[in-house]
């Protein structure tokens, strides 16, 4: 029991100093997210969207993130300057972003086939056996993103290469693989339970559910605020592999 206890505990003070790090700086982190989350929220909600300006909602999401890696990374020197000024800077890390990024989502093609597979399994009614191939490929991409876990930070602060940033990462994440997983997951369980939780309020009444325009902007809400909390929170594991 004390063991279970010092576990959720180690868990939970790392979700605690990263929102109250978002805290402190919340003026700057939310302005910086809210440029891109207020718009895109708003946008998905009111239309289906095209291929193409879901191309250009993705781009601005790189951009979006690098800026608030930037406020990480130099919390006091970024102070005084606009928000401009920051998404300015972290331009000049958008390719090497970019292709970390895309990395990163080649890890979970395991997960889509093992996803795949167990849909074809349960159609057909198989036997249970071929549920275990499917598990053993979506576990294989969590720990292929807890290994890759850094790679964006790396790319991003200290300036290296995309290939750099995937060694780095897959070097500093090492024997420490389970203890970022298990941080991600709850904190995403946070965040999905917060978002559950918020729009099951919102949607009682009908006349809400159905307005794009409240719909879109209880969602621009929870992005502003959680995208700056995952990215401080990734931030912080950077930092810890780092030492």
């Amino acid at each position: 029991m004390n063991t279970i206890v010092r576990i959720f505990s180690f868990l939970w003070r790392r979700l605690a100093q990263s929102w109250l790090f978002m805290w402190q700086g919340k003026r700057r982190f939310l302005t910086v997210a809210g440029v891109v989350a207020i718009p895109s929220a708003m946008i998905r909600s009111y239309q289906s969207l095209t291929v193409d300006f879901s191309l250009v909602l993705f781009i601005a999401s790189i951009y979006c993130v690098l800026s608030l890696i930037v406020v990480c990374r130099d919390f006091e020197g970024t102070k005084s300057q606009k928000i401009g000024a920051i998404y300015t800077k972290a331009s000049g890390r958008f390719l090497q972003a970019l292709g970390v990024t895309l990395i990163q989502a080649l890890a979970l093609l395991p997960a889509l086939l093992g996803m795949t597979l167990g849909l074809f399994v349960v159609s057909f009614g198989l036997t249970n056996f071929y549920i275990v191939p499917a598990v053993i490929l979506g576990l294989m991409s969590v720990y292929l993103l807890g290994r890759l876990a850094v790679a964006l930070y790396i790319a991003a602060v200290e300036e290296a290469t995309i290939r750099q940033s995937m060694i780095g990462s897959w070097q500093r994440t090492k024997g420490k693989t389970l203890r970022i997983v298990s941080r991600y997951i709850v904190l995403f369980a946070v965040i999905i339970l917060a978002t559950v939780g918020i729009f099951s309020v919102v949607n009682v009444a009908p006349i809400l559910a159905q307005s794009w325009l409240v719909q879109g902007a209880v969602s621009a809400v929870l992005v502003t605020i959680s995208l700056p909390w995952l990215v401080i929170f990734g931030y912080s594991i950077y930092d810890e592999t780092s030492r």
